[in-house]
């Protein structure tokens, strides 16, 4: 059966930031800072772990707890939580004692902790857990949406949940034998709550350009808004969209998709990227370069590891030290 995977964000150097040019996380002597694009140091390196930055706010780490700082380099919401997220849309996740909610850049919780798992906002909504105890013990667990004020906008019914995109939303939905889940499939639903798209998929992903993946009958392929399939994929692993292109893993060797299903890039790279600012890293051998959209590379491999870019600038490994580059391979900056 084709396996999807999906990249985690990363903490630190290798942090996912925003398109535009927001400060970039570094190491420096043990501690973090931040660089602006030119590579000076905008914010001295004084945090134990940082993440990057998000609608002008950055998650720290202070004596083991999480807090936010601004653009400056202030503290505006102190150390307190044990896990948080990126600010997006004005809200950002934290979690205290095993239970979630959120905050507002201010640092005010507007949303009380009392989720066991939340996702970030996307098109208003966010997604999020709630349990049903009795005498401590949790009965049942259920996800559903709630607005930027906590009010619940779906309630909760779902198995599981993903963000919400271009109006829907995947969630995945039990199926039961005289109250006995028997398994679960995924659908999607709009803000209303209705399944738009019936729950008959192995497992589905948010839409992107339009369209959707999806896993049925072990077979890997992308519907539309309809939940008509548009096209199925030869594939060990696939990925969403991204930028107009889906990456996609066969015999071991990595390619991407145009929005027709036709391959635009053959699989010939040994890992790779999305695309990101018009270019996707790729790994050939021990080393990482990047291409451009015709499968073209633009910078030849020369790097240990290499992350997509995120506004002007991309965070790669060079000869063991960590760095980062401009689209020319400039480097602005690399650590010791």
């Amino acid at each position: 059966m084709p396996v999807f995977r999906f990249a985690l964000l990363a903490v630190a150097l290798l942090s996912t930031l925003p398109a535009q040019a927001q400060p970039y996380p570094v190491q420096i002597e043990g501690r973090y800072g931040f660089i602006d694009a030119s590579g000076a140091v905008v914010i001295e390196p004084r945090f134990e772990r940082v993440q990057g930055f998000s609608e002008d706010r950055a998650a720290v780490q202070i004596g083991g707890a999480w807090g936010f700082i601004d653009r400056q380099g202030e503290v505006v919401v102190p150390a307190e939580y044990e896990t948080v997220g990126r600010f997006v849309e004005g809200r950002a996740r934290v979690q205290q004692a095993g239970t979630w909610g959120f905050i507002d850049p201010a640092g005010t919780v507007v949303v009380p902790l009392t989720f066991t798992q939340a996702l970030d906002f996307q098109e208003g909504l966010a997604g999020v857990e709630r349990a049903e105890r009795r005498l401590g013990l949790i009965l049942r667990r259920a996800w559903g949406f709630i607005d930027r004020d906590g009010t619940w906008q779906l309630e909760p019914q779902f198995e599981s949940v993903q963000q919400f995109a271009e109006a829907r939303a995947p969630v995945e939905v039990s199926e039961r034998l005289a109250f006995i889940k028997v398994g679960s499939r995924w659908g999607f639903a709009d803000a209303s709550g209705t399944l738009v798209i019936a729950p008959t998929y192995q497992t589905a992903r948010g839409f992107s350009s339009g369209l959707a993946l999806v896993l049925r009958d072990g077979v890997p392929g992308f519907i539309d808004y309809e939940g008509t399939l548009r096209f199925t994929v030869e594939a060990d692993q696939l990925y969403p969209f991204q930028d107009g292109l889906a990456r996609f893993g066969r015999a071991g060797q990595w390619g991407f998709l145009d929005q027709d299903g036709a391959t635009a890039i053959p699989p010939r790279f040994d890992q790779a990227l999305d695309f990101s600012e018009g270019l996707a890293a790729v790994q050939q051998g021990d080393q990482w370069g990047y291409i451009d959209r015709e499968g073209q590379y633009a910078l030849l491999p020369q790097f240990d590891r290499a992350r997509p870019f995120e506004g002007p600038l991309a965070a790669v490994v060079l000869n063991g030290r960590a760095a980062y580059i401009d689209q020319t391979g400039q480097v602005v900056w690399q650590g010791e």
